[in-house]
């Protein structure tokens, strides 16, 4: 929620949902725009909205059309990530990633679609490759240091991954991809060592997120099996 007092002093109140959490009541019948699946933050014409609305202006005809232009070479290039990943292309993946137009470098979202396919794909180091770049240029983004953890544990390198996650966790990431990826480096982690610590440390993690999210039956499932093993 974001307010500002305008040129006459009339006071303007915006509401962008970065998740699928419910409205409170006396924003309920405001005006708001939803970010549900765009965790890392609008762009494009959701961003202007945002910007101008806040100032109680109009849109520029020409801000509109460059915006307009973002989201769709968006919306494409998320086709073509997509389609390359069905196929299994990586070379087409990492060409992609090279992209330096502006809905490539104004956003992390793109980058992080290329990197998932890497992973899915079993391309663990081209997608930490990628992810550090996009680290580098998006240093608060969350989803690219999620990834990166990924990408580290499929590798097995267990220290770095969790060193990554464990970062998150202090910092106040307790939403369920976060602490869920976490937990299953630690069920991971114990299939290859055995220490009953780390089932108990992966049991923990996946019950503090059921805990927060009640309605997330994976995370829970997955609790009640360590209980179970341990």
């Amino acid at each position: 929620s974001v307010e500002r007092r305008g040129r006459k002093g009339r006071r303007s109140r915006g509401f962008a949902k970065l998740d699928k959490s419910a409205l409170p009541e006396f924003a309920a019948s405001t005006v708001y725009l939803d970010f549900a699946d765009q965790p890392e933050g609008p762009t494009g014409t959701g961003l202007l909205k945002i910007l101008y609305g806040l100032r109680g202006e109009a849109l520029p005809d020409g801000a509109v059309r460059l915006a307009a232009e973002v989201d769709a070479e968006m919306s494409d290039s998320i086709v073509k990530i997509r389609a390359a990943r069905e196929v299994g292309n990586a070379d087409r993946l990492l060409q992609l990633s090279n992209s330096e137009t502006l809905a490539w470098v104004t956003s992390p979202v793109l980058r992080c679609e290329v990197a998932e396919a890497l992973i899915a794909l079993d391309r663990n180091d081209e997608a930490i490759a990628v992810l550090k770049s996009v680290e580098g240029a998006f240093q608060k983004a969350v989803r690219p240091k999620q990834l990166h953890g990924l990408a580290l544990a499929r590798n097995k390198n267990w220290q770095d991954a969790q060193t990554i996650f464990s970062e998150l966790h202090q910092a106040g990431e307790i939403d369920p991809e976060t602490l869920g990826i976490y937990a299953r480096t630690w069920r991971d982690r114990y299939a290859v060592t055995h220490e009953i610590r780390h089932l108990e440390r992966a049991r923990d993690l996946y019950l503090s997120v059921f805990r927060a999210v009640p309605g997330n039956s994976y995370v829970g499932i997955n609790a009640r099996s360590e209980e179970h093993t341990s």
